[in-house]
């Protein structure tokens, strides 16, 4: 028990270097009284594989500074709407069948997991595109994936496309915003050797995500830098580590939505990790447990997830209502 403790005193000091969340009465895990519930990504801390079979003693929550008692634990079954984002900007001209290839296996995990979840198809290279609106037809959406392809050249400034991350997530959170079911998710893979081009704010992302009651999970490929070639938004050449101007922006948004969404970021270093890991990221999401938990009276701003050494756990970090 003091490891779970622990672990929630820790989650707590990192909620506090987030910026505030406001309660929300939007879609998500259902509430009764003084019952509330929300939903928890749960995975092993070394290996990201998910932990099934967790039994209503493996939780503990906090709300607002105050422990609250689990009355339950169980696994979902309820289906997803999910958006998954390519990145199709020029950092990947050199991998264009992995890059459709890790698409369609997220798609055939997650429709093998959950198949009557609903999958939309959206690219991010240079603008954030639909490519295929949410269905559950597994052929129709690795149809979609063919129509990827990366666009430029990491070399020609006159070329060159990057990243629209940041403005994909926000209007991929404003679409799942309208959708009926009550798991939403954003799930996100790109290179960080591409320039973020968008001009979002960081706190712009959060409150769409928010209000959409979305969960963001973002995979980065984090290249060796120093035998590549990038341009940054300013459009100088750089040789070695990109620095700061390609993505810190980016990355500084995507490491502090994604927890505070539910969610996770999940970095790898080759381009060919990427599609196991993505299959990964669909058990994930297909493994979420509902923790409903009671609250004596009044309302909450937000609520943190402990769990026992060795798991991690993630859940809207915003209280229900």
């Amino acid at each position: 028990m003091s490891a779970i403790l622990f672990r929630l005193r820790r989650a707590a000091v990192v909620g506090l270097m987030l910026a505030a969340a406001t309660a929300v009465g939007i879609a998500g895990a259902p509430q009764s009284g003084n019952e509330k519930s929300v939903y928890a990504l749960v995975m092993d801390a070394q290996s990201k594989k998910p932990v099934p079979n967790l039994p209503q003693t493996a939780f503990l929550i906090r709300e607002d500074n105050q422990d609250r008692q689990v009355v339950r634990v169980a696994p979902l079954t309820d289906p997803m709407a999910i958006v998954l984002l390519a990145d199709t900007t020029s950092a990947f001209v050199q991998a264009p069948r992995d890059l459709r290839d890790s698409a369609a296996a997220f798609i055939k995990r997650m429709l093998a997991d959950s198949p009557k979840s609903s999958i939309a198809l959206w690219e991010f290279g240079g603008a954030d595109i639909p490519i295929e609106n949410f269905t559950s037809d597994e052929a129709k959406l690795e149809q979609a994936t063919t129509k990827l392809f990366p666009k430029g050249s990491m070399t020609d400034l006159n070329t060159y496309v990057g990243s629209n991350l940041l403005e994909a997530i926000a209007g991929a959170s404003k679409v799942l915003a309208k959708r009926p079911e009550a798991r939403r998710m954003i799930v996100a893979f790109n290179s960080d050797l591409s320039a973020e081009m968008s001009t979002m704010d960081g706190r712009q992302v959060q409150d769409e995500v928010q209000k959409a009651n979305a969960t963001l999970v973002v995979v980065s490929i984090q290249v060796d830098s120093t035998t590549s070639s990038t341009i940054t938004p300013t459009g100088n050449r750089t040789s070695g580590s990109v620095g700061a101007a390609p993505g810190a922006k980016r990355d500084n948004v995507v490491d502090n939505v994604c927890p505070l969404s539910g969610g996770t970021r999940i970095t790898i270093g080759t381009i060919p990790a990427l599609a196991p890991t993505l299959e990964n990221v669909a058990d994930l999401l297909a493994g979420q447990y509902v923790v409903t938990y009671t609250r004596p009276g009044g309302s909450a701003k937000q609520v943190l997830i402990g769990t026992p050494q060795g798991l991690k756990a993630s859940i809207a970090r915003w209280a229900p209502k």
